[in-house]
This record gives structure tokens, sequence and C-alpha cells, in this order.
């Protein structure tokens, strides 16, 4: 996995086939059109909202691929596909499989705590529902930036550079 950089997004074709842009008026007659992301996630609100680091949003999406390649996050079945796997190939790829995301849910344990550790499972297992008012987003982005900030350093991209913060810094 290269540092730094988003991974693919763990979702079936037919779920990304599903993903839209939303088209808002924003003025009353709907002269001026405003385009949003549906089902974006969580950690996507938070960074936008300025909620959590770049850091922290890459972070929380490196390991939800983490947990989809263990499988355990459930993609939708391919029925057309035939595949026979022997056993002993099946077990070594669920011990692989399952030490994709085990050590970095070790690591946040270890710097966070079980219970900080078990709400950022919560948002992690839900990551299309989010609270629509900002100051519930602002206490979900407190809850959870403990775990995302130790996911960032295990990942070994706390270190990177928030584009916005650099602008800020530039003026």
């Amino acid at each position: 996995m290269e540092k730094g950089s988003l991974s693919i997004d763990p979702l079936t074709d037919e779920q990304i086939k599903k993903r839209a842009l939303g088209i808002e008026n924003v003025d009353y007659k709907g002269l001026v059109k405003r385009h949003r992301v549906l089902e974006q996630t969580l950690f996507d609100l938070l960074f936008m909202k300025n909620l959590i680091t770049q850091s922290q949003h890459e972070a929380a999406h490196l390991f939800i691929e983490a947990m989809s390649l263990s499988g355990a996050t459930v993609k939708s079945a391919n029925l057309d596909v035939e595949i026979f796997t022997p056993y002993r190939d099946a077990a070594n790829t669920m011990g692989e499989r399952r030490m994709a995301f085990s050590s970095a849910y070790r690591r946040v344990v270890r710097d966070c705590g079980d219970d900080r550790a078990r709400i950022l499972m919560r948002y992690l297992a839900r990551v299309y529902e989010y609270p629509p008012d900002y100051g519930d987003q602002k206490l979900v982005a407190k809850l959870i930036g403990p775990g995302l900030k130790s996911l960032a350093i295990f990942y070994e991209i706390a270190d990177l550079k928030d584009p916005r913060d650099i602008i800020l810094e530039m003026k």
C-alpha cells in the first residue's frame, strides 16, 4: 500500500454505480445550481467541515479498506463467478485477511483504550450514516479523533500536511 494515497473504495461495481451527484437549487428560481456528492462517508463529511485532519481522514479510509479486505465488512455476492478454493487455502487466506486490520485495531486499543476503540468501530461499521446537526458532528469528531490519530500514526501518515493548513500558512 502506497504511503499517503487514498486507496480503492471497498464497494462493488453495483454499489459504486449507485453513488451519484445531487443537484440542489441555490436560489429561489433555480437558476443557480449546486452539485453535491450523495453517499459520502462520515469521514468525508468531517474532513470537509474541517473537524478532522487529512491524515485522520486518510487513515479512516485505509482502515475501512483493510476491514473490507479482511472480510469484516461484507460485499455483495457476485453470482456470475464460480470458483473452487481448496480448504487449506481458504484457511490460510482467512488468517492473512484477519491480520489486515487487527494490528491497526490493537494499536488504537493500546493508544486510546477499549472504550474509544469501540466507539470508533461503531462509526466505522456505519460509514454512510452521520448526524445532520453540526453540533453533533463536532461531538462525533471529538469522540473518534483520538482513534483516528492513532490509526494515522499506525499507517505512518500522521505527518501529512493538510492543504488547507498550507494555504493558511502562506497568507
